[in-house]
């Protein structure tokens, strides 16, 4: 299985100039647009309340992708980027914590390799990132982070189930005055900070040292830029099964819609396909448990299994009353070309579509190339939409 995975004056009318000249006998004109302020305040409340709702419900993933959305409508609305930032924490963490590579990291790692890992990330950040690093940006970043874990049920249950509410939210409140006047001046002192942070909510909270330094480093990467994420070994692993271009599952790309997986896409000649799924279909049971009952990082994970075991399926197509079926986890080949074929005949107008930038790219372009040319091709039109990168090198073979 793949899972690839803004305020105004109310009751106003306000006008901003747009000025586009039209040049002609050297005389200018000016075009003028007047934006209903009012108008879109309350497309951004209504925003906000669908925001709420998703949250309130704990669908991190809807909301992750609502505010995304959003905020594409309404670029820099402070309260709009703040939600998504809130609801990107939230789901980074059940992700995290719906790992069974992290979780296993939790329980085995002393705190002496946890912070040995926290310095480790803050020395590569040093080293390689673009930027000059900001080191108190990067811890305040983790006490956000950690900040969030404390009010997130899953976090709870996992290291304070024996603490009470009160306790946690009396630590967590004083989290960022009693720990803002500390330098953070360099590395050393950022991994010294996090070490006392760590070592105070284990003396209040008596919660486990190990847990606290991840949330700061999860915190550090995802404080770099949107790009940057720490990736736990299971997810690693995910990565380097993109780049080599295959793995072991059904052939489905998935994303979360209202309490379902909705399959955004069948790889072509695998098991997913072969069974009858077709993108647009929704899976609402998982072996035997409905997908509403679970987040969509738990029910993805019932997915996978090793090669040759089977999953039982709900599946609901538009339209139909919801079916049941069994598929068979299978190896399977990620086609890094699709649709290749010649578009205008007249013409040798050639299209394909190249879906990423793994380790057998350059061979699949290399094949299509010359399939279009022996039936005709003069230009070619290459798409790269919804393409989500991959190997540098290999986009340097294809260029």
């Amino acid at each position: 299985m793949r899972c690839w995975l803004s305020r105004a004056l109310a009751g106003s009318v306000v006008g901003f100039l747009l000025l586009a000249p039209i040049w002609g006998d050297s005389i200018a004109t000016a075009q003028v647009r007047f934006v209903n302020t009012a108008e879109v305040a309350s497309h951004i409340d209504d925003a906000l309340a669908k925001g709420a709702t998703l949250e309130q419900d704990r669908r991190w993933g809807e909301a992750l992708t609502h505010y995304e959305e959003s905020l594409r409508k309404f670029p820099g609305e402070a309260q709009l980027q703040q939600r998504f930032t809130r609801s990107k924490l939230h789901y980074d963490l059940a992700r995290r914590y719906n790992d069974t590579s992290f979780r296993k990291a939790l329980e085995t790692m002393p705190e002496a390799d946890a912070l040995a890992l926290y310095a480790e990330v803050l020395l590569k950040i040093q080293s390689h990132y673009v930027d000059q690093p900001g080191w108190q940006a990067l811890v305040d970043r983790g006490t956000v982070s950690l900040e969030a874990a404390l009010e997130d049920p899953i976090f709870i249950e996992q290291h304070l189930s024996r603490v009470s509410p009160q306790a946690i939210e009396r630590t967590r409140s004083q989290l960022r005055t009693r720990f803002a006047a500390w330098p953070m001046a360099d590395r050393h002192q950022a991994r010294q900070a996090v070490e006392r942070i760590a070592r105070t909510f284990q003396h209040e909270l008596g919660l486990a040292p190990t847990a606290t330094i991840f949330e700061y480093t999860c915190g550090a990467t995802g404080a770099l830029d949107d790009y940057s994420a720490y990736l736990t070994a299971d997810q690693l692993d995910e990565v380097y099964s993109q780049i080599d271009g295959n793995f072991v599952g059904l052939g489905i790309e998935l994303k979360s819609a209202d309490d379902a997986l909705l399959i955004v896409k069948v790889i072509p000649q695998s098991p997913a396909e072969r069974s009858g799924l077709r993108a647009g279909d929704c899976i609402i049971a998982v072996g035997g448990r409905t997908t509403s009952e679970m987040t969509t990082d738990a029910a993805a994970n019932l997915l996978q299994g090793p090669e040759g075991t089977t999953v039982e399926l709900a599946v609901q197509s538009p339209g139909q009353p919801a079916r049941r079926m069994t598929v068979r986890r299978e190896h399977v080949e990620i086609p890094s070309v699709v649709e290749d074929r010649i578009v205008d005949p007249a013409m040798g107008i050639a299209y394909l579509k190249l879906t990423c930038f793994q380790k057998t790219t350059a061979r699949d372009l290399d094949a299509a190339l010359w399939r279009l040319h022996r039936a005709g091709m003069k230009s070619l039109i290459m798409d790269l939409r919804g393409n989500p990168g991959g190997l540098l090198t290999s986009a340097v073979e294809i260029v």
